[in-house]
C-alpha cells in the first residue's frame, strides 16, 4: 500500500530508506507510494532513500509528432482530480485507473503540503519517481533515476488552480535514465538550479522522451545540463520564464523546442550544441529573446513526415508558424 504516509503532520526525517513497497489492487486511494504526504502537511525529508516501488507498467501509446516543423503535442497529463481521491494516475498516465489503483510512485506530496527534501535517492519506481500535486516541494542534492514513467512530476492539481498553489525548486539534483519525461510540470512555478537531466529514455513502444517539459508554467532554468535525451531536451508549451547559462546537448531530436509561448521568455548565454534535427526551434512562439550564447553542431536526422515522405533536417535555429524572436550576440 503505502510505505510512509504522513497526514496533517509536521515531521523531519533523516537517514530513511524506503524500498520495494508492493502494489495494492482495488484501493480507492493511491497505493504503492514510497512516501506519501497529504492534506496540508509541512514536512522536511533529509537523507531519505526511496527505491523500487512497483506496479504493472503498461505500454504507452503516445507518439510524438514527426517532421521538422511539426506541431509537437504535450506529453500526456497525469489527470489529478483536485480532491485526490481516487487518483487517476498509474503507469499509463493517459488512461483512467481509479477503480483498480496500481501505482508505483516513490514520493507523493499532495494537497497543500510543503516539503523540504535533501539527499534523496529515488529509483526504479514503476510509475513516477516523485509526484507533487498542488503543493510546494524544495528538493536539493538528490538523485532521481531509472523510474518508468516520468522522474519528477509537478502539477497544480486541477484546471482552475494557479501557479501560486504549485511550486517546485530543484537544486543540485540529478535526474537520470527516467522514462518519458525526467521533469514534467503543468500550471506550476518551477525553478531548476545547478542540476543535471541526463539520458531520458523513450517509454516502451512510444516516441516520448523529453528531458524537461513544462505546460502553462513559469520556468527558471539556470546553470544546468540537459543532455542525451532519446528525443527532445527542453520542451515548453504556453509557458514563459528564463533559461540562462545552461548546456543543452546531445539530444536526439531537438535541443530546445518552444511552442505557443505567449508570455515573456528569455534565453541568455546558453550553449545548445550537438543536438539532432533542430538546435533551437520556435513554433507559434511570441515574446522570445535570445541573448548571447551559441547554437552549433546540429546534426542531421532522417525520418518520415506525416505524409510518409523521407526528410532530412539539421537546422541550428528554426523560427516557424508566425513566431516572433529578438536575437542578439549569438553564435550560430
Amino acid at each position: 500500500g503505502v510505505g510512509l504516509d504522513l497526514r496533517s503532520s509536521r515531521a523531519e526525517l533523516s537517514f530513511v530508506e524506503i524500498t520495494e513497497v508492493a502494489a495494492e489492487q482495488g484501493a480507492p486511494l493511491p497505493a504503492d507510494a514510497g512516501a506519501s504526504v497529504d492534506a496540508g502537511v509541512d514536512v522536511a525529508l533529509v537523507d531519505a532513500g526511496v527505491d523500487g516501488a512497483s506496479t504493472d507498467a503498461g505500454e504507452h501509446d503516445f507518439m510524438a509528432a514527426d517532421g521538422g516543423g511539426a506541431d509537437l503535442p504535450p506529453a500526456p497529463d497525469l489527470r489529478l482530480p483536485p480532491d485526490l481521491g481516487p487518483l487517476d494516475l498509474a503507469a499509463r498516465p493517459d488512461q483512467a485507473m481509479a477503480t483498480e489503483a496500481r501505482f508505483g510512485v516513490g514520493l507523493l506530496v499532495a494537497q497543500g503540503s510543503d516539503v523540504k527534501a535533501s539527499r534523496l535517492l529515488i529509483s526504479d519506481c514503476a510509475a513516477q519517481g516523485a509526484l507533487a500535486s498542488a503543493s510546494k516541494l524544495a528538493l536539493s542534492d538528490s538523485l532521481i533515476r531509472d523510474n518508468a514513467v516520468y522522474g519528477l512530476a509537478v502539477d497544480c492539481g486541477g484546471e482552475t488552480c494557479s501557479r501560486d498553489q504549485s511550486e517546485a525548486r530543484i537544486e543540485r539534483c540529478e535526474l537520470e535514465g527516467n522514462g518519458g519525461v525526467s521533469l514534467w510540470a503543468r500550471s506550476s512555478r518551477v525553478t531548476v538550479l545547478e542540476s543535471r537531466i541526463d539520458k531520458t529514455r523513450r517509454l516502451a513502444g512510444a516516441e516520448l522522451a523529453r528531458g524537461i517539459e513544462v505546460v502553462r508554467c513559469e520556468l527558471t532554468l539556470r546553470d544546468s545540463e540537459v543532455t542525451d535525451s532519446e528525443a527532445q531536451g527542453v520542451v515548453m508549451h504556453d509557458s514563459g520564464g528564463l533559461l540562462a547559462g545552461n548546456s543543452v546537448r546531445g539530444n536526439l531530436e531537438r535541443g530546445v523546442w518552444l511552442q505557443r509561448v505567449a508570455e515573456p521568455l528569455r534565453l541568455e548565454a546558453n550553449t545548445i550544441e550537438e543536438n539532432r534535427r533542430i538546435g533551437l526551434g520556435l513554433f507559434d512562439a511570441k515574446q522570445v529573446v535570445l541573448d548571447g550564447g551559441l547554437v552549433r553542431g546540429t546534426e542531421n536526422l532522417t525520418s518520415r513526415d506525416s505524409m510518409g515522405e523521407t526528410v532530412t533536417i539539421g537546422d541550428g535555429v528554426d523560427v516557424l508558424a508566425g513566431s516572433e524572436i529578438e536575437i542578439r550576440s549569438v553564435e550560430i
